[in-house]
């Protein structure tokens, strides 16, 4: 799994078009990353500091969210990657789907989602998440830069 591996603005364009002009241009986020992996691949539970535009350039992947709501159930600890980050990671292995039951059955409402080649799924910061790679897969994302708001919703 080669993962969270630094990309360039040009490469991002090539792959998914002018989109990111949309959404308020380079200067709204941080370095693109890539993400190739392949099936049975997984990134833990996690909640990211921003917002995250995730583009699959090919392949499919199971996203499974949680709203900031049910934050207290997800066992999360802050990994201060740096300043000012929110980042945390959950000891919860949901590739266990018993794991997945508990959480539910103490009122977590997880969301569940699979993205597909020319896809692109929107997370705002604060929204858990554990991904798994069902084929090879190819993702290029961006994170908002923490210094500006989500513009998606303006």
């Amino acid at each position: 799994y080669l993962a969270n591996q630094r990309a360039s603005f040009a490469l991002l364009r090539k792959l998914t078009g002018q989109i990111l002009d949309d959404l308020g241009g380079e200067g709204m986020f941080e370095d693109p990353t890539i993400w190739f992996g392949t099936s049975g691949s997984v990134t833990p539970l996690h909640k990211d500091s921003t917002d995250n535009f995730a583009f699959h350039v090919f392949g499919k992947k199971t996203w499974i969210l949680f709203s900031p709501r049910d934050y207290p159930l997800l066992n999360l600890r802050s990994v201060n990657d740096r300043p000012g980050s929110e980042f945390c990671v959950s000891s919860h292995d949901l590739r266990d789907p018993a794991v997945l039951a508990r959480l539910t059955n103490l009122g977590a409402f997880p969301v569940t989602c699979q993205v597909s080649t020319g896809e692109c799924l929107y997370v705002p910061a604060g929204w858990s998440h554990f991904v798994q790679t069902e084929e090879r897969t190819l993702m290029v994302n961006v994170w908002q830069s923490c210094h500006h708001p989500a513009r998606v919703l303006q």
